[in-house]
């Protein structure tokens, strides 16, 4: 028997008005309404029906073309521009800070991604904080720095800040990437690596180490999470076990040493910031070799002494000729007519050996008596 069209168009309207009111309830039970009718009900009990009056329903989005910001945190968020609920529980708290932050990164002008990760667009508590599949760049939250072993919950948060601070020498509440700039002028990171144009290509380039795929690194060696920001930790512990080739010294970096390398490793993004961003414009000189200076009334007696500081050979071979990794050899009590021909070898490129092309443009400006004094310092090392 045939279903008459009458019948089948009821059954289709019905259809149709049974999923129009399902869609009207879902949208009238998403959670950010949930959150915003939370929200109003506790400004109303704690700051008063007039605050709680003053508070705007609906999606809340922040969008900024220049930085490529599109952000609706606000949507739950809702107290961060109001004073009185700074111990209020999350998503309902004041902005820490709150008056700095109003006055050198407004919110409207910087949105809250550019800071803190997470997908700002989704309106949903695991989207909008970036455990979204295959999402990149999650929510810098205290429980992930928790996961990473950072005492600082902030910490993981200056992996952004230093995207537009990256020529400062030191920021405010940046404790660690302050600690990484010191110890990349400190150890002379520019001997190996080229970040920013200067430096040398035994080591792979840093500039932009920030930007680079999980798939450019080996996890075999790395235990815990398999994330570059992890790699990174475990490499400036022990380089050659993470990387056995790697031709890195091995530093003996403490953990706060190499999160905060770690951090600024991948801090280092290759990102458009517009140039009003940019707090100081003008190139620092953090990235690059330190100058040792010394009391110049020593350098008669410790000229050996001080030229090996100065033109970096305690970088690979250590503090008193004592290397700490099988890469570069210890030269501590070395014969002295054996180092003299060896420098003069590699200078003229009569060595080709081990790592004499790495040595050699750091010899290449020495002069006779300035190899015999290196040579002499280190031969009367025990």
């Amino acid at each position: 028997m045939k279903i008459k069209d009458e019948t089948l168009l009821f059954i289709g309207g019905l259809l149709v008005c049974l999923l129009t009111l399902g869609v009207i309830f879902k949208e009238e039970n998403t959670e950010w309404k949930k959150y915003q009718k939370e929200f109003i009900s506790l400004v109303s009990q704690k700051l008063g029906a007039e605050v709680a009056d003053s508070v705007e329903p609906g999606i809340s989005q922040i969008w900024n073309p220049q930085l490529k910001v599109t952000d609706r945190c606000q949507t739950c968020h809702l107290g961060i521009e109001i004073p009185g609920l700074e111990d209020g529980k999350q998503p309902f708290s004041t902005h820490p800070d709150l008056a700095f932050y109003k006055k050198t990164h407004p919110f409207k002008d910087y949105g809250c991604t550019t800071c803190h990760d997470g997908q700002g667009f989704a309106t949903t508590v695991e989207d909008a904080h970036g455990e979204a599949h295959h999402w990149m760049t999650p929510m810098y939250t205290g429980m992930l720095a928790k996961d990473y072993g950072f005492k600082n919950s902030k910490s993981m948060i200056e992996i952004n800040c230093n995207q537009c601070h990256r020529q400062d020498r030191e920021t405010a509440d940046m404790e660690s990437i302050n600690l990484a700039k010191k110890l990349v002028e400190e150890k002379n990171c520019t001997i190996c690596h080229i970040i920013e144009g200067k430096g040398l290509t035994i080591g792979p380039e840093l500039t932009y180490e920030g930007s680079k795929y999980p798939e450019g690194f080996v996890f075999d060696e790395v235990e815990g999470k398999k994330s570059v920001l992890n790699w990174h930790m475990e490499h400036f512990t022990n380089p050659q076990k993470v990387s056995k080739d790697s031709l890195m010294i091995n530093f003996k970096f403490n953990k706060e040493e190499s999160n905060a390398l770690s951090l600024l490793m991948m801090s280092w993004k290759k990102k458009n910031i517009p140039f009003e961003y940019i707090p100081n414009p003008y190139r620092s000189n953090a990235t690059k070799p330190k100058l040792v200076e010394l009391d110049d009334s020593l350098e008669k007696d410790l000229s050996g002494e001080i030229l090996y500081t100065k033109k970096f050979c305690i970088t690979c071979h250590g503090k008193g000729g004592k290397s700490t990794t099988g890469a570069y050899p210890s030269l501590a009590g070395q014969t002295y007519w054996y180092l003299v021909n060896q420098i003069k070898d590699i200078k003229t490129g009569a060595r080709k050996a081990g790592h004499s092309e790495v040595m050699k443009p750091l010899v290449q400006d020495l002069t006779d008596q300035e190899i015999e004094d290196i040579s002499k310092y280190l031969y009367d090392l025990k």
